[in-house]
């Protein structure tokens, strides 16, 4: 079985997370093992489906073929094409699927699968568990590890955990099983906490022959708009996805359970719309996330992410997690060059790689290999 790392990013192949992966240091790379969330590319005249090999070559070019990491299907339907929705289909065993997985190992010999589930309302129950069954089996035929992803919303996991224990008897050590609580509001850390915990205790339970050791925690405490969340033009954001696991990890002790996150980006992409927006720079932390932010008004954008970035630096959070980083960090050299009235990015979009990097980096840094 491959060991993975102790830090577990879902990533969406978006252009702002691409571009975060691209200018991390080598040694925060090799540090994670991400959930790649497959998405369509961005769709022009010529290739109008947007085709999701292009996004293929994007992860070999920022990440390489030789570490392994997740993948995944998004199931945002904004992000989706043809392409993607037949890669989900159920029929004979999720064939499409399984057929792709192995076209794609020869590219990436240490990808890791997500078991797909998308149930055709059109057959039995009985047909679609057995669909089910037959991805488990020619997965774990075919690969070392492969991951279950689970919401901690969704209560048709018994359904499934029942077949997949069953299905790999001793082989069980081969699965991970992702809980995710997708989005944890402030200051409810405790009550995620609780349902992950049960979750996963209620996981094993129904498995008491070929119990479920190895799990990892997912979820994100980033707003789909800074405005709703605070009218304040500098502000924290607790990250309560890391409370979570912390919990989790205290309660259960017994498990192998990694820590994993949305690399404080909201699941649903609001922050890309770019239509009067106001400029703001976020920073993450071990613990939190701060932000300063700045109506432009008779100002140009460079120097109103420049007036930011200056605030930004001569915080003390900002100091304190510039020393507390040992390797390169980009999203922090852009923050200090626009400080500086360089040009460096005047969009949301740029500014969301900006994020993703300081966080990967902040949190890659403090994670250590399984043993």
């Amino acid at each position: 079985m491959m060991k993975l790392m102790k830090y577990i990013p879902i990533i969406k192949t978006g252009i702002s997370e691409i571009r975060g992966v691209s200018f991390l240091d080598d040694s925060i790379k090799d540090n994670i093992t991400p959930i790649f969330e497959l998405t369509r590319s961005r769709k022009i005249e010529s290739l109008p489906e947007g085709p999701i090999s292009i996004k293929l070559d994007k992860i070999e070019e920022v990440f390489g073929t030789k570490r392994p990491f997740i993948l995944d299907l998004t199931a945002d339907k904004q992000l989706s094409n043809t392409e993607i929705f037949r890669l989900q289909n159920s029929a004979y065993g999720y064939k499409n699927w399984c057929d792709f997985l192995l076209q794609q190992k020869n590219r990436f010999p240490k990808i890791i699968p997500m078991l797909q589930i998308a149930e055709d309302e059109n057959i039995t129950i009985e047909e679609n568990q057995n669909n089910f069954e037959k991805q488990i089996k020619f997965i774990a035929s075919n690969f070392d590890t492969f991951f279950y992803r689970n919401q901690v919303s969704d209560d048709y996991y018994k359904e499934d955990l029942s077949i997949v224990p069953k299905t790999l008897g001793s082989n069980i050590e081969k699965l991970y099983c992702c809980i995710d609580s997708i989005f944890i509001n402030q200051g409810r850390s405790p009550d995620f906490s609780s349902e992950v915990i049960k979750r996963i205790k209620n996981i094993n339970e129904i498995n008491e022959e070929f119990k479920i050791v190895n799990f990892s925690t997912a979820g994100t405490s980033f707003p789909t708009s800074i405005s709703a969340y605070s009218p304040d033009d500098h502000n924290s954001i607790m990250l309560e996805e890391i409370a979570v696991w912390e919990e989790v990890t205290k309660s259960i002790k017994d498990l192998n359970i990694i820590y994993g996150d949305y690399c404080s980006i909201n699941p649903e992409r609001n922050d890309m719309k770019t239509n009067g927006w106001i400029p703001r720079i976020d920073v993450p932390t071990k613990n939190t996330l701060f932000y300063y932010r700045k109506r432009k008004k008779d100002n140009t954008y460079l120097s109103t992410y420049a007036d930011i970035a200056q605030k930004i630096i001569n915080d003390s959070e900002y100091q304190s997690i510039k020393n507390s980083i040992s390797t390169y960090c980009w999203g922090l050299e852009q923050i200090e060059k626009t400080s500086k009235g360089e040009k460096t990015g005047l969009t949301p979009s740029f500014w969301i790689s900006v994020r993703l990097n300081i966080h990967l980096t902040v949190h890659a840094s403090n994670s250590k290999n399984t043993i």
